[in-house]
């Protein structure tokens, strides 16, 4: 028999019982083919790294990195593995001066972003432009510069800028200021001149602080939900052609 099977009872002179039984084997062998080399017949032996399939391996060690956007700080812990343990990460955030905000660059082409003071150009801004008919009804039509935000917050204006561009004939004046409000919040431009260009080409540019009168109150006030409009109060504006740009800084507010 092969060497993995033993036999006892053997030689039978007259009359016997031969008996086949495995032979023991040391702990951690396997039946298998040669190590290496031609064929050969099986024994049993250790295995080898030739024996598993391809990819298959020993780890004795693994390590852990972590890299994080530069608003973080990172440790890792517990690397290397090389027998057992457990990893473990720590994010947080990196300390920012005062009055800074996580944002795009403040001009020109996409770049990540970066913990930077805001600019005029990054608080939410309209342009609205005006045509002449417009402007000869902003009596009795006024014009909305910017919707109204929804129940519970308000608009509150920062910066208002007006870009006339002169028509073919010029307007006339017979009063009235012309206004910008939201809801019971009110500013009215210094003067009207700004509409009062003479014919093309003529431009003229007026800028306005937003600086309102004291709001209503009420529960909700009047400014909640409220959209920033421009009219003028009395007398509409008379003949002319031109057109004007409206260009509105805000921001939106809870009114709760």
């Amino acid at each position: 028999m092969p060497g993995e099977w033993s036999v006892s009872g053997s030689p039978i002179t007259t009359s016997g019982t031969i008996a086949i039984s495995k032979t023991t084997q040391s702990a951690n062998q396997l039946y298998a083919g040669p190590t290496s080399g031609g064929a050969a017949a099986p024994t049993f032996r250790a295995l080898v790294a030739a024996d598993l399939p391809a990819g298959t391996g020993t780890v004795t060690s693994v390590a852990h990195t972590l890299a994080v956007p530069a608003i973080f700080s990172a440790s890792v812990a517990g690397s290397p593995i090389t027998t057992t343990g457990t990893l473990a990460d720590t994010i947080t955030l990196v300390s920012e001066n005062a009055n800074t905000v996580w944002a795009g660059p403040s001009s020109g082409a996409p770049a990540p972003p970066t913990f930077r003071s805001l600019v005029s150009n990054d608080l939410p801004m309209t342009v609205t432009t005006l045509s002449s008919a417009q402007i000869l009804a902003l009596q009795t039509t006024p014009v909305a510069l910017v919707p109204a935000p929804g129940v519970g917050f308000a608009i509150m204006p920062d910066d208002i800028a007006i870009v006339f561009i002169g028509g073919g004939a010029a307007y006339t004046d017979a009063g009235g200021a012309v206004q910008l409000n939201v809801g019971s919040m009110t500013i009215s431009l210094p003067n009207n001149n700004v509409f009062l260009v003479t014919t093309s080409p003529n431009r003229r540019i007026q800028i306005n602080d937003w600086n309102a009168s004291l709001g209503t109150a009420g529960n909700p006030p009047a400014e909640d939900n409220a959209p920033l409009n421009i009219q003028k109060i009395t007398n509409n504006f008379a003949a002319g052609t031109g057109t004007a740009k409206i260009y509105i800084w805000y921001k939106i507010i809870a009114t709760s």
